[in-house]
Protein backbone atom coordinates (compact mmCIF):
# COMPACT_ATOMS: atom_id res chain seq x y z
CA UNK A 1 0.00 0.00 0.00
CA UNK A 2 1.02 3.56 -0.68
CA UNK A 3 2.67 5.48 2.43
CA UNK A 4 -0.13 8.49 2.08
CA UNK A 5 -2.83 6.16 2.37
CA UNK A 6 -3.83 7.12 5.47
CA UNK A 7 -3.54 10.81 5.55
CA UNK A 8 -6.31 12.76 6.27
CA UNK A 9 -7.00 15.80 3.25
CA UNK A 10 -9.25 18.55 1.76
CA UNK A 11 -8.77 19.98 -1.12
CA UNK A 12 -6.40 22.38 -0.34
CA UNK A 13 -4.00 19.50 0.77
CA UNK A 14 -4.55 17.45 -2.05
CA UNK A 15 -3.62 20.27 -4.69
CA UNK A 16 -0.31 20.80 -2.64
CA UNK A 17 0.80 17.57 -2.39
CA UNK A 18 -0.32 17.25 -6.22
CA UNK A 19 2.07 19.97 -7.29
CA UNK A 20 -0.83 21.58 -8.39
CA UNK A 21 -0.40 24.50 -5.85
CA UNK A 22 3.37 24.68 -7.28
CA UNK A 23 2.07 25.81 -10.88
CA UNK A 24 -0.75 27.97 -9.15
CA UNK A 25 -0.21 31.26 -8.66
CA UNK A 26 2.30 33.99 -8.02
CA UNK A 27 5.95 34.25 -7.74
CA UNK A 28 5.29 35.22 -4.06
CA UNK A 29 2.88 33.09 -3.13
CA UNK A 30 0.88 29.64 -4.47
CA UNK A 31 -3.18 29.90 -4.78
CA UNK A 32 -5.41 27.16 -4.85
CA UNK A 33 -8.00 27.04 -7.44
CA UNK A 34 -11.77 28.58 -6.37
CA UNK A 35 -13.73 25.20 -6.33
CA UNK A 36 -13.04 21.81 -5.06
CA UNK A 37 -11.18 19.93 -8.44
CA UNK A 38 -9.68 17.36 -6.54
CA UNK A 39 -13.59 16.16 -5.94
CA UNK A 40 -14.82 16.57 -8.88
CA UNK A 41 -11.97 14.80 -10.85
CA UNK A 42 -11.80 12.12 -8.76
CA UNK A 43 -15.37 10.65 -8.78
CA UNK A 44 -15.08 11.63 -12.56
CA UNK A 45 -12.04 9.01 -12.72
CA UNK A 46 -13.71 6.82 -10.59
CA UNK A 47 -17.37 6.37 -12.87
CA UNK A 48 -15.03 5.96 -15.66
CA UNK A 49 -13.28 3.22 -13.82
CA UNK A 50 -16.25 1.73 -12.54
CA UNK A 51 -17.89 1.68 -16.27
CA UNK A 52 -14.48 0.11 -17.62
CA UNK A 53 -14.36 -2.77 -14.97
CA UNK A 54 -18.11 -3.31 -15.66
CA UNK A 55 -17.77 -2.91 -19.38
CA UNK A 56 -14.75 -5.83 -18.73
CA UNK A 57 -17.03 -8.15 -16.74
CA UNK A 58 -19.60 -8.48 -19.11
CA UNK A 59 -16.92 -9.75 -21.51
CA UNK A 60 -14.69 -11.72 -18.96
CA UNK A 61 -17.44 -12.45 -16.28
CA UNK A 62 -14.75 -11.30 -13.83
CA UNK A 63 -15.54 -8.01 -11.53
CA UNK A 64 -12.37 -5.25 -10.70
CA UNK A 65 -11.76 -3.55 -7.74
CA UNK A 66 -11.17 0.04 -8.71
CA UNK A 67 -9.00 2.72 -6.82
CA UNK A 68 -9.16 5.97 -6.77
CA UNK A 69 -7.62 8.95 -5.08
CA UNK A 70 -8.29 12.25 -5.56
CA UNK A 71 -4.73 13.03 -5.55
CA UNK A 72 -4.23 10.45 -8.45
CA UNK A 73 -6.95 12.61 -10.46
CA UNK A 74 -5.26 16.05 -9.75
CA UNK A 75 -2.05 14.33 -10.70
CA UNK A 76 -3.36 13.46 -14.00
CA UNK A 77 -4.56 16.40 -15.63
CA UNK A 78 -1.98 18.59 -16.81
CA UNK A 79 1.31 17.32 -17.66
CA UNK A 80 2.79 20.36 -18.86
CA UNK A 81 5.17 20.68 -16.02
CA UNK A 82 5.92 17.32 -15.38
CA UNK A 83 7.05 17.43 -19.70
CA UNK A 84 9.35 20.33 -19.20
CA UNK A 85 10.62 18.19 -15.83
CA UNK A 86 11.39 15.23 -17.67
CA UNK A 87 12.35 16.97 -20.96
CA UNK A 88 14.37 19.74 -20.39
CA UNK A 89 15.33 19.01 -16.19
CA UNK A 90 13.41 22.44 -15.68
CA UNK A 91 10.51 24.18 -14.34
CA UNK A 92 8.24 27.49 -15.39
CA UNK A 93 8.12 29.95 -12.55
CA UNK A 94 4.79 30.38 -11.52
CA UNK A 95 3.18 32.91 -13.40
CA UNK A 96 0.37 34.07 -12.40
CA UNK A 97 -2.44 34.21 -15.15
CA UNK A 98 0.43 34.03 -17.65
CA UNK A 99 1.15 30.97 -19.67
CA UNK A 100 5.08 30.10 -19.91
CA UNK A 101 5.05 29.98 -23.90
CA UNK A 102 2.21 32.17 -25.06
CA UNK A 103 1.44 35.44 -23.95
CA UNK A 104 -0.49 38.18 -23.44
CA UNK A 105 -2.65 35.50 -21.25
CA UNK A 106 -3.84 37.49 -18.26
CA UNK A 107 -6.41 39.58 -16.60
CA UNK A 108 -6.50 43.46 -17.21
CA UNK A 109 -8.54 46.20 -15.02
CA UNK A 110 -10.72 48.30 -17.86
CA UNK A 111 -12.61 51.09 -16.96
CA UNK A 112 -15.60 49.64 -15.38
CA UNK A 113 -14.16 45.79 -14.69
CA UNK A 114 -11.69 43.20 -15.43
CA UNK A 115 -11.41 41.78 -18.75
CA UNK A 116 -9.37 38.40 -19.56
CA UNK A 117 -7.68 37.79 -22.57
CA UNK A 118 -6.13 34.46 -24.08
CA UNK A 119 -3.67 35.17 -26.81
CA UNK A 120 -2.16 31.71 -28.40
CA UNK A 121 -0.79 32.14 -31.45
CA UNK A 122 1.22 35.09 -33.51
CA UNK A 123 -1.97 35.41 -35.99
CA UNK A 124 -3.74 35.62 -32.96
CA UNK A 125 -1.76 38.35 -31.21
CA UNK A 126 -2.16 40.38 -34.11
CA UNK A 127 -5.47 40.16 -35.23
CA UNK A 128 -5.43 41.53 -31.15
CA UNK A 129 -3.40 44.66 -31.78
CA UNK A 130 -4.55 45.42 -35.20
CA UNK A 131 -8.43 45.73 -34.07
CA UNK A 132 -6.82 47.31 -31.13
CA UNK A 133 -4.97 50.16 -33.58
CA UNK A 134 -1.76 49.36 -32.01
CA UNK A 135 0.24 48.36 -35.35
CA UNK A 136 3.55 48.93 -33.41
CA UNK A 137 2.95 45.76 -31.63
CA UNK A 138 3.16 43.94 -34.68
CA UNK A 139 6.03 46.08 -36.30
CA UNK A 140 8.20 46.04 -33.34
CA UNK A 141 10.56 43.00 -33.20
CA UNK A 142 10.33 42.27 -29.31
CA UNK A 143 6.59 41.70 -29.57
CA UNK A 144 5.97 40.70 -32.57
CA UNK A 145 6.44 36.64 -32.24
CA UNK A 146 7.14 33.98 -29.84
CA UNK A 147 8.97 33.04 -28.23
CA UNK A 148 10.92 36.48 -27.98
CA UNK A 149 7.11 37.80 -27.00
CA UNK A 150 6.66 35.60 -24.09
CA UNK A 151 10.13 34.16 -22.88
CA UNK A 152 12.03 37.96 -23.13
CA UNK A 153 9.62 40.82 -23.19
CA UNK A 154 5.95 39.62 -22.12
CA UNK A 155 6.78 40.50 -18.34
CA UNK A 156 7.89 43.31 -18.00
CA UNK A 157 7.27 46.14 -20.60
CA UNK A 158 4.75 44.73 -22.77
CA UNK A 159 2.85 43.87 -19.84
CA UNK A 160 2.89 47.81 -18.74
CA UNK A 161 1.89 48.86 -21.92
CA UNK A 162 -1.06 46.33 -22.00
CA UNK A 163 -2.34 47.34 -18.57
CA UNK A 164 -2.39 51.24 -19.79
CA UNK A 165 -4.14 50.00 -23.01
CA UNK A 166 -7.14 48.18 -20.87
CA UNK A 167 -7.22 50.96 -18.04
CA UNK A 168 -8.05 53.25 -20.80
CA UNK A 169 -11.03 51.33 -22.08
CA UNK A 170 -14.27 49.46 -21.03
CA UNK A 171 -14.85 46.03 -20.41
CA UNK A 172 -17.16 46.46 -23.49
CA UNK A 173 -14.67 48.46 -25.83
CA UNK A 174 -12.44 45.19 -24.85
CA UNK A 175 -15.35 42.86 -25.80
CA UNK A 176 -15.77 44.42 -29.28
CA UNK A 177 -11.74 44.36 -29.81
CA UNK A 178 -11.52 40.96 -29.15
CA UNK A 179 -14.70 39.77 -31.49
CA UNK A 180 -13.61 41.62 -34.24
CA UNK A 181 -10.35 40.42 -34.07
CA UNK A 182 -11.90 37.04 -33.51
CA UNK A 183 -9.42 36.17 -30.63
CA UNK A 184 -10.23 34.39 -26.87
CA UNK A 185 -11.26 37.18 -24.76
CA UNK A 186 -14.21 37.77 -22.30
CA UNK A 187 -15.63 40.15 -19.14
CA UNK A 188 -14.73 38.52 -15.98
CA UNK A 189 -18.15 37.82 -15.04
CA UNK A 190 -19.68 37.87 -11.29
CA UNK A 191 -21.86 34.69 -10.56
CA UNK A 192 -24.70 37.15 -10.87
CA UNK A 193 -24.09 38.84 -14.08
CA UNK A 194 -23.20 34.70 -15.10
CA UNK A 195 -26.81 33.46 -14.29
CA UNK A 196 -28.54 36.29 -15.90
CA UNK A 197 -26.59 36.26 -19.31
CA UNK A 198 -28.70 35.31 -22.59
CA UNK A 199 -26.29 32.02 -23.23
CA UNK A 200 -27.43 30.52 -19.67
CA UNK A 201 -30.84 30.79 -20.59
CA UNK A 202 -30.83 29.60 -24.06
CA UNK A 203 -28.57 26.32 -22.84
CA UNK A 204 -30.71 25.86 -19.91
CA UNK A 205 -27.79 25.49 -17.09
CA UNK A 206 -30.06 27.17 -14.70
CA UNK A 207 -33.52 25.01 -14.20
CA UNK A 208 -36.07 25.57 -12.08
CA UNK A 209 -37.44 22.74 -9.68
CA UNK A 210 -39.98 21.50 -7.14
CA UNK A 211 -38.56 19.98 -3.70
CA UNK A 212 -41.01 18.93 -1.03
CA UNK A 213 -39.11 20.76 1.57
CA UNK A 214 -38.05 23.98 0.37
CA UNK A 215 -40.53 24.27 -2.32
CA UNK A 216 -39.96 26.34 -5.90
CA UNK A 217 -35.94 26.65 -6.44
CA UNK A 218 -33.40 26.70 -9.12
CA UNK A 219 -30.77 23.99 -10.18
CA UNK A 220 -28.06 23.92 -12.02
CA UNK A 221 -28.65 22.15 -15.66
CA UNK A 222 -26.90 19.40 -17.13
CA UNK A 223 -23.59 19.96 -19.32
CA UNK A 224 -23.75 17.18 -21.25
CA UNK A 225 -27.19 17.36 -24.07
CA UNK A 226 -28.33 14.68 -25.52
CA UNK A 227 -30.13 16.14 -28.62
CA UNK A 228 -33.00 14.69 -29.56
CA UNK A 229 -36.19 16.69 -30.30
CA UNK A 230 -38.54 13.99 -29.22
CA UNK A 231 -37.45 14.26 -25.25
CA UNK A 232 -36.51 17.01 -22.95
CA UNK A 233 -33.31 16.71 -21.55
CA UNK A 234 -33.02 19.01 -18.77
CA UNK A 235 -36.55 17.78 -16.84
CA UNK A 236 -34.81 17.63 -13.44
CA UNK A 237 -36.65 16.00 -10.35
CA UNK A 238 -35.81 16.43 -6.52
CA UNK A 239 -33.53 14.08 -4.99
CA UNK A 240 -34.65 11.05 -3.76
CA UNK A 241 -34.97 11.27 -0.01
CA UNK A 242 -32.76 8.84 2.48
CA UNK A 243 -33.85 5.01 2.34
CA UNK A 244 -36.34 6.16 0.04
CA UNK A 245 -35.30 3.97 -2.92
CA UNK A 246 -33.85 1.15 -0.59
CA UNK A 247 -36.58 -1.39 -0.31
CA UNK A 248 -37.29 -1.04 -4.53
CA UNK A 249 -33.41 -1.65 -4.82
CA UNK A 250 -33.34 -5.11 -2.72
CA UNK A 251 -36.69 -6.31 -3.82
CA UNK A 252 -37.00 -5.48 -7.55
CA UNK A 253 -32.93 -5.39 -8.59
CA UNK A 254 -31.06 -7.73 -5.82
CA UNK A 255 -34.36 -10.07 -5.75
CA UNK A 256 -34.04 -10.37 -1.91
CA UNK A 257 -36.93 -12.71 -0.39
CA UNK A 258 -39.96 -10.54 1.69
CA UNK A 259 -38.49 -12.19 4.78
CA UNK A 260 -35.11 -11.47 4.65
CA UNK A 261 -36.21 -7.41 3.98
CA UNK A 262 -38.34 -7.64 7.05
CA UNK A 263 -35.42 -8.64 9.19
CA UNK A 264 -33.30 -5.82 7.65
CA UNK A 265 -36.32 -4.03 9.37
CA UNK A 266 -36.52 -5.33 12.84
CA UNK A 267 -33.05 -5.37 13.34
CA UNK A 268 -33.22 -1.65 12.37
CA UNK A 269 -30.63 -1.70 9.24
CA UNK A 270 -32.66 -0.27 6.93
Amino acid sequence: MAPWKDYPDYDLVVMARSGLLDKTGFPEKPTKIGFPLSYYYGSWHLTAGMMAAYLNAMDTGEGKKVSVSSWQAVMSIDDTYSQCLLGMNELPKRIGNGFPTTNPTDTFKCKNGWFALSIGSDQQWWSFSKAAGRNDWVEDPRYSHDPVRSMENYFGDLDLQLKEFFASITIEEADRICKEAMVPGAPCYTVKELVNDEQVKVREMILPIYDSKVGNTLQIGKPAKFLRDNENDNEIGQAPALGENTEIVLKEILKMPESEIANLKETAII
